[in-house]
């Protein structure tokens, strides 16, 4: 048999031998242990295969070799064969040689085809084995990964038993000082119980007594108000003080308005007038004469459209509806919420309880800005008229006559009436509306036309 086919057959024999091989996991019993398993297991495969490398170099050169002795037998061949054309015995010598060293080669080929498949199962199997190898690794870390967080976690278990623990210690000497506390409470509160009754009995003691001295304190207040009222009313105020509170108080009204004009067509005006506050059962009006506004009687049938607004200091409200009163429709009011009011820091006047305390009056002009102290008179035929002197003196302004809007004021400080003409002024001790109009949106010609009416059948029955 040829050397060079006799160390091809051992080659193959040796991979065989080697791929029959099984490698067996090692158990892995702790961190420690599994490393050194894992390192020698990386050694051994290591070994193994710089062993193959080794082998299929080698292999590699013997096939350089078998590749020469072929290449020079075929030289030989040709040489022999041209020696040999000479004679028929040893051409069929040398094709019989040629045959079979042709049949050796292909055995060789053969040979050498399935020692490539060998070792390419081989490589397989041991890139498997490393890719089991590294697997293995990567799963001996992450044990070795939760070993560590379980260690922690017992660590932090343990801490924390240590902590409750010491808070069990701690709420055990509480519970032993709270016990404590309570019977000291306890036997307290029975000596308390004791006090609390003998104060029970005091405190009614006091509260009876108490109760009278309210009511004696009470009935002294009432006595005190109406005594304090009684004086204050009785003192006359200085005209020039009504004047100024007057001044500073009032509010402006604002009447947009368009009229029926007497050839048909309509007219659009605007008028404005001055008026105070004052308060009256509860609730504020803003009282003016309705000469100073749209709502003269004589003009009520003639209105197409309306609408109001009322300035109170800095603030601007719409009015929504004017009241035309019944003692005389001649005078309007216009309820305002007392928040406006208060809103605007405004002072509001009473209405004159006693108007014929005093013998004059303080007259206050509506438009000029004039004052003065007058005289009046009861009309005896006519209920709720006074008459006021036709010519005054002013203590700034020099004459000036009374006339219709003007505001009368009680030495008091309280409105008491407003001029309906230059003589007569009407007292006005309370707000009860005759009827009302609506304003804005709702104003309607024909309700206007209806509240005309009503006030000229309520002037009619008046003198």
């Amino acid at each position: 048999m040829n050397k060079t086919l006799l160390l091809v057959i051992c080659d193959f024999l040796l991979i065989s031998i080697l791929a029959l091989v099984e490698f067996n996991p090692i158990s892995i019993e702790a961190p420690s242990e599994l490393a050194e398993s894992a390192e020698v297991q990386q050694t051994q495969q290591a070994d193994m295969v710089e062993l193959l490398r080794l082998s299929l170099e080698d292999e590699a050169a013997r096939r350089e070799q078998m590749a020469d002795d072929m290449a020079r037998q075929a030289e030989q061949l040709d040489t022999t064969r041209s020696d040999l054309e000479s004679t028929a015995a040893e051409r069929e010598r040398l094709a019989a040689e040629r045959d079979r060293l042709t049949e050796t080669v292909t055995q060789t080929q053969e040979t050498l085809q399935l020692t490539a498949a060998e070792r390419e199962e081989l490589a397989r199997r041991v890139a498997e084995e490393e890719r089991r190898a590294r697997q293995l690794q990567e799963e001996l870390q992450q044990r070795i990964q939760r070993l560590q967080d379980a260690e922690r976690t017992v660590a932090n278990l343990e801490e924390q038993r240590r902590s409750l623990e010491q808070e069990r210690q701690t709420l055990a000497t509480d519970l032993r000082i709270r016990e404590t506390e309570r019977d000291m409470l306890q036997q307290n509160l029975v000596s308390a119980r004791a006090e609390v009754e003998i104060v029970r009995l005091e405190k009614e003691r006091l509260q009876e007594q108490t109760d009278r001295l309210s009511r004696d304190v009470a009935q002294l207040a009432e006595t005190s108000v109406a005594v304090r009222e009684e004086i204050r009313q009785a003192q006359p105020i200085s005209s020039n003080v009504i004047f100024d509170e007057f001044r500073n108080n009032r509010v402006t009204l604002r009447f947009d308005f368009t009229t029926a004009g007497v050839l048909g067509g309509t007219r659009t005006r605007s008028m404005e007038t001055q008026t105070v506050v004052i308060e009256h059962a509860g609730a504020t009006y803003a009282l003016f004469e309705a000469a100073s506004s749209p709502f003269r009687p004589e003009n009520l049938g003639s209105l197409r459209a309306i609408e109001g607004s009322i300035e109170l200091g800095n603030l601007r409200f719409s009015i929504h509806e004017v009241l035309f009163l019944v003692s005389d429709p001649r005078i309007v009011a216009i309820q305002i919420p007392r928040s406006n009011v208060s809103s605007a820091g405004l002072r509001t006047f009473n209405l004159a309880s006693d108007p014929l305390r005093f013998p004059d009056a303080v007259l206050i002009s509506n438009t000029r800005g004039f004052y003065g102290e007058s005289r009046f008179r009861l009309i005896p035929e006519v209920t709720g008229r006074i008459n006021m002197q036709t010519r005054l003196t002013t203590r700034l302004f020099g004459e000036f006559a009374p006339t219709r809007g003007d505001f009368v004021f009680s030495r008091s400080m309280e409105l008491m009436a407003l001029m309906i003409d230059n003589e007569q002024a009407a007292l006005i001790d309370t707000v009860v509306p005759l009827t009302q109009l609506r304003l804005g949106e709702n104003f309607t010609a024909e309700e206007a036309q209806r509240v005309q009416t009503l006030v000229q059948r309520r002037l009619t029955g008046l003198p």
